[in-house]
């Protein structure tokens, strides 16, 4: 495009863009801001290439690339090549050049960082941002063995990116296990209809190139971390980092590191604040992943919790979310609720509401990993309660997983393969079941009829299936083609459900329709 002079390898603009080879076609995905009437074309060497008869100088403008064409190119004294020209439309783009020029160190490397240079495009071809980033790295944990990798990149300063409250820290989430590409969309915006979370993550779908590769449709994300602009919670890893000189995460370790029954791990800090009792962001996570987490501990009867922040907790800091969190679990397992070593109820040290709705969002979604919800805490002065949320991670919900096809089944409250699942436990205790029943109608079930159409959300946050379709449907054709639906893993996690992106917008809105039919049976009135 010609709104961006920028050069970041010394030969093409910022927002330069690759023809892209896949199975000996050729393709040229444009973002959406783009006018097609004036792009620039760029070659290696000195003599002009052709374009559909036409000799076009290097750098010189042309107007043959349009949408839903295919151009000759003719290289000098070459070959020919047919290039399929297609575009985005309505959502931005953001353009990432690394200072190697690559990506292959952090492919394979979840630690291993790049440098280099953002640029941020909307959709009307205002650049909102155009400046340096200290890094991108991949990130995930499954989702990290996916071909179509998530990245996380940290700019040199904090700044907005589409719309959304300045940060250095932002999440790209590849949406590899959902085909629609829509499903962290969805229920995000659920969630927040809802109306009961105090934080949850905003975002906005992507175009994504990556040294001039078009990368694919990805969501950008706010990261979840304790911030004034995200979970706006007393920092406890802010003040603690800032009272000693020596990086927390090089200081000693102690506990065990791989997952043990009552077990603690964490870090053993010379200064910290003596009001340790918040604010901490911790992750209900699985025995496997807690042993790559640097601080954590294990309940009595086998939950794995990490510490997400402080990151790198200190021994009475692991010491006193482990009593508390151990506390809310004696008591949801108490006939009648109170921990008999305190004599508290669950509901005086857990937020019954958020704990409940993120529940419901678990179950009515069908979330594979629902039994893991984050869980927060502010400073005792503040808040001494334990909260749940925020949400994350929302791409294998609705029967994205193989597993979890069947509409008309309940997941979350009968699975008992861990016997430490709170969800499960919550849902045996008469006054939380009732209370989810209830609050299925007069919050989801209103809201599902949203997302098939069949209502509008009156605060105009959730929309229907369609609609979020609708938005990355251009994108998504250009995704297809970047990472082809038919050539997903169908065997160990992806179920068939369509070979278009339009099929699978479909197969979601007719499994959320049966969902639906399911609940309404099971928890009627």
């Amino acid at each position: 495009s010609e709104n961006v002079t920028e050069r970041t390898d010394g030969r093409w603009p910022a927002d330069a863009v690759k023809v892209y080879q896949r199975d000996q076609k050729w393709y040229l995905l444009l973002p959406a801001s783009w006018d097609c009437s004036t792009l620039h074309v760029y070659y290696d060497g000195t003599k002009p290439l052709t374009v559909d008869g036409t000799e076009v100088p290097n750098g010189e403008a042309t107007e043959a690339f349009q949408p839903g064409k295919r151009v000759k190119v003719k290289l000098h004294g070459g070959g020919e090549y047919l290039i399929n020209v297609m575009q985005s439309a309505n959502i931005p783009a953001m353009f990432i050049t690394t200072e190697s020029g690559n990506i292959d160190a952090i492919r394979d490397d979840k630690t291993a960082k790049e440098p280099g240079y953002l640029l941020v495009q909307d959709a009307d071809g205002t650049v909102e941002y155009d400046g340096q980033m200290d890094y991108i790295k991949t990130r995930g944990n499954a989702t990290f063995f996916f071909s179509k990798k998530p990245f996380q990149i940290k700019l040199d300063k904090g700044a907005s990116l589409c719309g959304m409250k300045p940060n250095k820290k932002w999440i790209l989430l590849a949406n590899y296990m959902d085909k629609s590409l829509v499903r962290n969309s969805v229920c995000l915006d659920m969630a927040r209809a809802a109306g009961v979370y105090a934080y949850v993550p905003e975002y906005q779908p992507v175009d994504l190139y990556i040294n001039h590769t078009y990368w694919g449709n990805y969501l950008l994300t706010e990261k979840n971390e304790v911030d004034d602009n995200r979970l706006n919670i007393y920092n406890l890893e802010k003040t603690t980092e800032k009272m000693n000189e020596t990086p927390l995460e090089e200081m000693e370790t102690f506990g065990e590191r791989l997952y043990t029954l009552g077990g603690t791990k964490g870090y053993r800090v010379p200064n910290e604040p003596d009001d340790f009792t918040g604010g901490y962001l911790l992750l209900a996570n699985s025995r496997v992943y807690f042993a790559n987490e640097p601080s954590g501990f294990v309940t009595e009867r086998g939950q794995a919790f990490t510490l997400e922040s402080p990151k790198h907790a200190s021994e009475k800091q692991v010491k006193y979310t482990q009593q508390l969190m151990q506390s809310i679990e004696n008591a949801l397992f108490a006939e009648d609720g109170t921990d008999p070593a305190t004599g508290k109820h669950y509901t005086e040290m857990l937020d019954f509401s958020t704990f409940l709705h993120r529940y419901l969002q678990a179950e009515i979604t069908c979330e594979y990993d629902g039994q893991k919800p984050y869980f927060y805490k502010d400073n005792d002065a503040i808040d001494p309660k334990v909260y749940c949320g925020p949400l994350w991670d929302l791409d294998n919900t609705f029967g994205a997983n193989v597993n979890q096809t069947n509409a008309r089944r309940f997941y979350i409250q009968n699975d008992e393969s861990q016997k430490y699942y709170w969800f499960v436990q919550a849902m045996k205790r008469p006054e939380f079941r009732e209370a989810a029943i209830q609050t299925y109608w007069d919050t989801y079930e209103p809201l599902f009829r949203v997302l098939l159409g069949q209502r509008k959300d009156p605060n105009g946050i959730l929309h229907s299936v369609e609609e979020y379709g609708a938005a990355i449907a251009a994108s998504a054709e250009m995704d297809n083609i970047r990472w082809p639906i038919a050539q997903l893993r169908q065997d160990n996690f992806n179920p068939k459900t369509g070979a278009t992106p339009v099929q699978n917008i479909q197969y979601l809105a007719e499994y959320i329709e049966r969902r639906l039919e399911f609940l309404n049976k099971e928890w009627a009135q």
